[in-house]
C-alpha cells in the first residue's frame, strides 16, 4: 500500500548519499524488488481476507433484516413496503458493506500523503506550502459537491423503492390490470419513476466527475505552485531536486486521485446506513 512511498524515500536516501559504492547500489535495487514482492503478496492477502469479511457482512445484514420481518407486528411491518424491504436486502446491504474497502484507505491515504510531504521538505524546504494551500482551497469546493452528491442519492433512493414497490403490485394484481386493459396507463407510471430515479442517477454520476476533475488536477497544481514559490525563493532547479520531486509529486496522485472516491465510498455508505437503522436496525 505504501509502495510509492517507501521508493521514493529510498531514492531520497539514494540521493543524500554521496560518495557510496557498488554495494550500496545493489542494497537499493534489491530493496525495490523486494518491495514490490512483497506489496503483491500483501495485496493480494488484504484482498482476500476483505472479501470474506464482506460476503460475511452482507449476509448478516440480510439475516437480520429477513428475522426483523418475521418478529414485527403487522401494524409495525405496513410501514415499509415490499420494495422498501427488497431494497434493504439488495441494494443498502451492498453499499453497507463497501465500508470495508474505505475504512482502511481513510487512514493510509493521508500517512502516504503525510511522509510524502515531509520528504518534500528536505528537498524544497517551505514551499511546498504553496501546494498545500491549493489543496486546502479545493477541499471546500469537494465538501460542497459531496453534499450535492448525497441529496441526489438520497432522492435515487426514494424513486428506486417506490418503481421497486410498484413493480411488485403490478405483478401481484396482473390479472386485474389484463382484464380492464390497464397495462399501458400503469407502464407509463412505472416508466415515470424510472425517468426521475435515471435523473438523479445521472445528476449523481456528474457530480462525481467533477469530484474526480477537481482532484486530478490537485498534483499538477501542486508541482507548478512548488517549483514556482522555490525558484521565487531564490533557490536553483538542479537535476537532483527536480527529478527526486516528481517522484515525490508521483507518489502524492495516487492518493489524491484515490480519495475523492472514499469520500463518495462513505457517503454512499452513509445513505443507506441510516435508511436500514430506521427499519429498527443499529448499523451504525
Amino acid at each position: 500500500m505504501l509502495t510509492e512511498t517507501y521508493r521514493a524515500c529510498c531514492y531520497c536516501c539514494f540521493c543524500f548519499l554521496s560518495g557510496s559504492g557498488h554495494l550500496d547500489g545493489y542494497l537499493f535495487a534489491i530493496s525495490l524488488g523486494l518491495t514490490s514482492v512483497i506489496k503483491s503478496f500483501l495485496d493480494t492477502q488484504y484482498t482476500f481476507h476483505l472479501s470474506k469479511l464482506k460476503l460475511k457482512l452482507r449476509s448478516s445484514i440480510m439475516v437480520a433484516i429477513y428475522r426483523k420481518c418475521l418478529c414485527i407486528s403487522l401494524a409495525e411491518r405496513s410501514k415499509f413496503s415490499e420494495g422498501e424491504i427488497q431494497t434493504f436486502m439488495s441494494i443498502d446491504a451492498d453499499r453497507t458493506v463497501n465500508l470495508g474497502n474505505s475504512f482502511h484507505d481513510m487512514w493510509s491515504l493521508p500517512l502516504q500523503i503525510g511522509v510524502a510531504l515531509c520528504l518534500l521538505y528536505t528537498q524544497v524546504k517551505f514551499a511546498f506550502v504553496s501546494g498545500i494551500a491549493i489543496t486546502i482551497l479545493l477541499i471546500p469546493v469537494n465538501r460542497w459537491i459531496s453534499k450535492l452528491i448525497a441529496s441526489a442519492t438520497e432522492k435515487m433512493m426514494k424513486q428506486k423503492d417506490e418503481r421497486i414497490r410498484m413493480a411488485g403490485e403490478l405483478l401481484t394484481y396482473i390479472r386485474t390490470l389484463k382484464m380492464y386493459a390497464w397495462e399501458v396507463l400503469f407502464s407509463n407510471r412505472l416508466m415515470e419513476i424510472r425517468s426521475l430515479e435515471v435523473k438523479y442517477l445521472s445528476t449523481r454520476k456528474y457530480l462525481d466527475a467533477w469530484c474526480v476533475f477537481f482532484w486530478a488536477t490537485t498534483p499538477t497544481l501542486f508541482s507548478l505552485f512548488t517549483f514556482g514559490l522555490f525558484t521565487l525563493m531564490g533557490h536553483p532547479l538542479n537535476a537532483a531536486t527536480v527529478f527526486t520531486c516528481l517522484a515525490l509529486f508521483n507518489t502524492l496522485i495516487s492518493p489524491l486521485n484515490s480519495f475523492p472516491w472514499v469520500i463518495n465510498g462513505l457517503i454512499d455508505v452513509s445513505c443507506p446506513c441510516a435508511v436500514v437503522s430506521k427499519y429498527g436496525l443499529p448499523i451504525i
